[in-house]
């Protein structure tokens, strides 16, 4: 088995922000979802000064968004089998903020096996 590493960087251009609705990934047949990076969690306030996150309980109210000029990475293993050509997509699904229409943004990459070295390295 091969272990890839994939990041998927999300970056905001200069004008208005972008609601982030799912982020997906496709390896081969694998499918995940990337968006357990973007999730907001409850902030609770236990004194006037102090503020305690609490890791169990995630703010569903709250929809993830990119402001201007912002840029945000999410990363994750997938192990695949050896010598496999990965067929490799990211799906964006969001919309401009103020907008009522969902926009879906694409990529798509191979990765090929890297050929083994003819000589050693030292």
């Amino acid at each position: 088995m091969d272990r890839l590493r994939i990041v998927v960087g999300l970056t905001k251009g200069d004008r208005g922000a972008a609601h982030i609705f799912n982020v997906g990934i496709s390896v081969n047949d694998q499918r995940f979802d990337l968006m357990s990076g973007l999730e907001h969690y409850v902030v609770k306030k236990p004194n006037a000064r102090d503020r305690e996150i609490d890791w169990n309980a995630k703010d569903l109210k709250y929809v993830p968004f990119l402001n201007p000029g912002e840029r945000a990475e999410l990363a994750m293993p997938c192990d695949i089998g050896r010598n496999e050509l990965r067929g490799i997509q990211v799906v964006v699904v969001g919309r401009r903020k103020w907008s009522w229409g969902l926009n879906q943004w694409r990529s798509s990459a191979v990765s090929l096996q890297l050929p083994p070295l003819d000589h050693e390295v030292r």
